[in-house]
């Protein structure tokens, strides 16, 4: 996963699962939406890489959207 892919997975996972990482690994390994899926422990870490300001302002207005 690149962080093009970790940005609509945080954003995705928090709209729908409350942030529960583990969970939202599990349904997208199932559904196959990405083609080369990272353990739990490298998405958290890949998470906390990505700029704050680059997650917060996408998933706040994505927030006030709904």
């Amino acid at each position: 996963m690149n962080q093009a892919e970790v940005i609509p997975f945080v954003m995705i996972s928090t709209l729908y699962y409350q942030c529960h990482y583990i969970m939202m690994r599990r349904v997208v390994k199932q559904m196959g939406y990405f083609d080369a899926l990272l353990s739990s422990s490298r998405i958290v870490r890949r998470i906390h890489q990505l700029p704050s300001s680059c997650v917060v302002s996408h998933v706040s207005n994505k927030l006030v959207a709904v």
